[in-house]
């Protein structure tokens, strides 16, 4: 079985061998935390302690750090650190266009405290990519939630699972009045819809729309199902529900879904953008006056989460540069798997170690060893999966695979064989995403936004793109970073000023309140 997995380690060998056995030259790395038992624990394999948090060097967890013989230290450390709150994980997940559902390998687990900063997850991904690359591995996107903190260091992708779940949790909350037109987007339009049609006729159960769980993914496919849009025609006063359902609907279909061809990620993509900046531009440019009649109390709780509309604008970007990657013959086909790009991995490990032992709570159910050890049996049989499907072990074994599974993987296959990004020419992804802007504009005008807009002469896609360009601008919302004090940072480039021609490569940031001209070394290409 060899060594087993510790604290703090990154496995670079072990995804060497793990490359080698697979086949495989890009991959996904995705990370998430998951809450754990605040318990010290001694390892008799591995000598350590754990249980307390890892400290971060520049974002790097320092490893071995709880190793002593010493009882007087280690009493120091039960009465001067915390626990640890919270278990970080980092998975990788092939892309490999011959099988899409090969199996994510852990890289490395960890404690932490949730104390750290922007900079330090954008100097541990600088990191971890050029090690990776050291290996023949090429990362393609780091993929994670929408917190903050990963947000102000992303520019690659976010996990469009949770992307979903935000959306939905936004509709259902007490605090947010969305506005679109002269529609309020209302939860008591699918309570209505619920009391009054058949379950046969739209798929939707209380549960559904209950706030509470706010990780149900499955109830944002049944939102924003057809059936849902059809029977929603016969609710009135229905039409922005309608609308923010089908801004959901269009995430899924670009980023969730796994047959969803290359053009139709790319429509569904940008029409969720436009959707998102001509409707923001509307609320911009409305009086206060306008909305006195709604139960809307201000501008900011009329709109989608700035975190939402970030990822849903970062998405897109992201999709459209690693089709235009894939067309130059800088990354393989298999760089299409878009539905592969998400945070699952992590939390598919989470669910399988909390599967492993007890009928615990199904969030506190373990201690950082007991993860560890748990995360090793895992990574045991995963191996001998892997070497079963490759073919490549002496002893023939079948894993059972969910029938679900073997119908998306099916599918999957036919996609990937179907693809030729040579197809995709400039003028047909542009004329596509002026497309997805016209359809966008014209779902909105049903709401009276035209109107407003109109006056304006906000009614091309540049006008739009400039309107929302000049909002940020004025707002000077620059990403905020604490770097104590520390004024050269390696792998990057901060300066004071950049020349007009270089002004695309660079963005504004704020360290310790200071403005700044910062850019990094490219991840995975972009």
């Amino acid at each position: 079985t060899g060594t087993c997995i510790e604290e703090g380690i990154f496995r670079y060998n072990i995804l060497q061998n793990h490359q080698k056995s697979v086949g495989y030259d890009i991959a996904v790395c995705s990370e998430d935390a998951n809450a754990v038992i605040k318990k010290v624990s001694y390892n008799s394999t591995t000598n350590k302690f754990s249980g307390f948090p890892i400290s971060l060097k520049h974002g790097i967890p320092c490893s071995r750090q709880f190793e002593t013989d010493s009882f007087d230290e280690l009493k120091s450390c039960f009465e001067n650190k915390d626990k640890t709150y919270y278990l970080n994980v980092h998975m990788v997940k092939p892309l490999i266009a011959s099988n899409p559902y090969s199996s994510p390998l852990l890289l490395v687990a960890y404690g932490i405290n949730n104390n750290f900063k922007a900079i330090d997850v954008l100097n541990r991904w600088i990191w971890m990519f050029e090690n990776a690359r050291q290996f023949n591995v090429r990362i393609v996107a780091f993929a994670t939630d929408c917190d903050p903190r990963y947000l102000l260091a992303m520019r690659l992708a976010t996990d469009s699972i949770h992307l979903c779940t935000k959306l939905r949790n936004r509709i259902l909350s007490k605090k947010a009045s969305m506005l679109i037109g002269k529609e309020e987007v209302s939860i008591e339009v699918l309570m209505e819809l619920i009391e009054k049609k058949s379950k046969l006729a739209h798929g939707l159960v209380k549960t559904d729309i209950e706030p509470k769980d706010r990780q149900n993914f499955s109830s944002c496919i049944k939102l924003s199902s057809d059936d849902v849009f059809t029977t929603l025609e016969d609710i009135e006063n229905s039409q922005a529900t309608r609308i923010y359902l089908h801004l959901l609907r269009c995430i899924v279909l670009a980023y969730v879904e796994h047959d969803t061809s290359i053009i139709n990620r790319i429509y569904y993509s940008w029409y969720a953008v436009f959707l998102c900046r001509i409707w923001k531009s509307w609320l911009d440019i409305i009086d206060e006056k306008d909305i006195l009649g709604y139960n809307v109390e201000n501008k900011k709780d009329s709109f989608i989460t700035s975190p939402a509309h970030f990822s849903i604008e970062l998405n897109a970007h992201s999709l459209l540069a690693i089709c235009l990657l894939v067309h130059r013959h800088h990354m393989p086909n298999s760089a299409l798997l878009i539905s592969n790009y998400n945070s699952q991995p992590c939390e598919a490990t989470f669910r399988l170690t909390r599967s492993m032992l007890g009928a615990f709570s199904s969030v506190l159910n373990f201690t950082t060893n007991q993860f560890l050890k748990r995360a090793d049996k895992i990574s045991i049989l995963t191996k001998l999966e892997n070497k079963s499907e490759s073919d490549q072990s002496d002893c023939s074994l079948t894993f059972l695979k969910h029938h679900k599974r073997r119908r998306k993987a099916i599918s999957l296959n036919n996609l990937t064989s179907s693809i030729d990004i040579n197809l995709l020419t400039y003028n047909q992804i542009k004329t596509t995403i002026h497309q997805a802007f016209d359809d966008a504009y014209k779902t909105l005008s049903k709401v009276d936004i035209n109107a407003a807009l109109e006056n304006k002469k906000i009614t091309t896609i540049n006008k739009v793109n400039d309107e929302n360009s000049s909002e940020d601008d004025e707002e000077e919302d620059l990403s905020s970073i604490s770097a104590s004090g520390k004024y050269r940072f390696d792998g990057m480039r901060v300066i004071n000023s950049v020349s007009p021609a270089l002004s695309d490569s660079y963005f504004s940031v704020d360290i310790d309140g200071k403005k700044y001209i910062f850019t990094s070394k490219p991840l995975a290409g972009f």
